[in-house]
This record gives C-alpha cells, sequence and structure tokens, in this order.
C-alpha cells in the first residue's frame, strides 16, 4: 500500500512540475500576445498607415461620431482621418528613439500636434518589434494594405532564458481610403 502511495504521489509531483514550468513560460508570454492583439486591432481598423518603419509603426484611426440612434460611436461617412496611434520599444521611460525592451502605445488627438504616452507600457522584455508593409495595387499602390508584425519576447522556462515569437499577418480593413498620389511613411513631425 505505501508503495502504490509513494508511487501516485511521485506522478502528481513530476505533474506538477510540468504544469508550473509550462505556466511559467506562458504567463511570461502573456503581455506580448496581448500586445499583439491590441496592435493588430488598431492596424486591421485604421484608416491609413501614417508611419512605416521597420521598428516602430503610427497608424491614424478613422474619426468617429456618436449616433444616438446606434448609442454609440462610430466612425463618420465617408471615412476621415482621426486619431494617431504609435508603436514602438523604449526604456522605461518611453522616449522615442531611445532602445529597451518596453513596449509602448503612444496617442495623438485628431488635428493635434503632441503624442501622449499610455501610463504603462503594454508589454516588458520585448526583444524584438519587427514590420515589414505590403503595398496596395494600382491606383493606390502608395498604400499599406497589409502589415506583417513580429514581436519577440523573453521567457524564462525553469532556469533557462529563450524566447517565443507571436506574430500576425493583417489586412488593413480600409486601404482602399489610403493616398492615391505618393507617400512616404514617415512620420510628419519627424
Amino acid at each position: 500500500m505505501v508503495l502504490v502511495i509513494g508511487a501516485v504521489l511521485s506522478l502528481q509531483l513530476a505533474g506538477l512540475r510540468v504544469y508550473q514550468h509550462t505556466a511559467s513560460a506562458d504567463w511570461a508570454s502573456f503581455d506580448a500576445g496581448q500586445a499583439v492583439e491590441r496592435l493588430e486591432d488598431d492596424i486591421r481598423n485604421c484608416y491609413r498607415v501614417t508611419g512605416r518603419y521597420d521598428d516602430r509603426i503610427t497608424v491614424s484611426r478613422p474619426l468617429t461620431a456618436y449616433d444616438s440612434i446606434a448609442g454609440g460611436y462610430f466612425p463618420v461617412q465617408p471615412l476621415e482621418e482621426g486619431q494617431s496611434v504609435r508603436y514602438y520599444l523604449s526604456d522605461d521611460s518611453g522616449a522615442l528613439g531611445l532602445s529597451g525592451t518596453y513596449l509602448w502605445r503612444a496617442e495623438r488627438a485628431a488635428g493635434g500636434s503632441i503624442y501622449v504616452l499610455n501610463p504603462a507600457p503594454l508589454a516588458d522584455n520585448i526583444t524584438a518589434l519587427e514590420f515589414t508593409y505590403e503595398l496596395a495595387p494600382a491606383p493606390r499602390d502608395a498604400s499599406t494594405r497589409y502589415v506583417n508584425l513580429r514581436i519577440e519576447a523573453l521567457v524564462r522556462e525553469g532556469g533557462t532564458t529563450t524566447t517565443r515569437s507571436h506574430s500576425a499577418r493583417i489586412l488593413c480593413r480600409n486601404w482602399e481610403y489610403g493616398p492615391i498620389t505618393a507617400e512616404t511613411g514617415i512620420d510628419e513631425e519627424e
């Protein structure tokens, strides 16, 4: 009886160790996974991509107005450029242009000139933030149609540190509203 109980306890402890090992890795990359979802939502629904870089992105969201019949804020029709949102890596200060492992989101009001940083970073321990862009076919060949996103996060698994990668290929829902004339993809203030 003692041998059977000992064997069962041994199996339970081994299973618990495997669970803890997997759970710690999953929780460590949870913030990065949530950040990817937030990025995907902003990019998918953007009015257009206004800043195309390898290591950061700026998008303008459609201007919204309150619809009393539907009871909420919805994009005005026809679509107009609204709030701008920027995603980038920096240190714990959140200053653009500094290197670091914190993923930041900053917003600029429609018609505004200053980006306001979110009070806390979206994720930490991010080792890579990469964007590639696929442009739309003519006549809107300056407009961004697809954004390919990759985020790499440090994960501690047991006694070792490894990286986990989160990626997405995002179709910009409103790409046909991008410019017909040449677009540099460079933010105006930089």
